[in-house]
């Protein structure tokens, strides 16, 4: 099995935006999030899960004017399950450091 590490960056649209979808025979692992945005806002993480074909709100946050948040807790991602974020103000960026494992077929 093979593991390579991915970064991802770019704005949050207020209508959500899936961050990252799963490869097919992989396991995925988000290690670290960080979003800003100037202006006062509220971020939703929100996590997909393929085989039950739900999603949940993992934990939505008001932040100030000019907060950073960090989140340093790992999610893990199986195959076709997706992460979306969800922003209240356009403009709020993000940056993502994580890995997937890919499965021999």
């Amino acid at each position: 099995m093979e593991t390579k590490g991915f970064t991802l960056q770019g704005i949050i649209s207020i209508t959500g935006t899936i961050i990252y979808t799963a490869p097919k025979n992989a396991q995925s692992k988000f290690i670290s999030i960080r979003v800003s945005n100037p202006a006062a806002y509220d971020f939703t993480l929100r996590k997909y899960d393929a085989v039950t074909a739900t999603s949940i709100d993992v934990y939505s946050l008001n932040l100030a004017a000019g907060d950073v948040m960090t989140d340093n807790l790992l999610y893990y991602l199986n195959e076709n399950d997706y992460i979306e974020f969800i922003s209240t103000v356009p403009g709020t960026t993000y940056l993502v450091f994580g890995a997937e494992t890919l499965s021999p077929v």
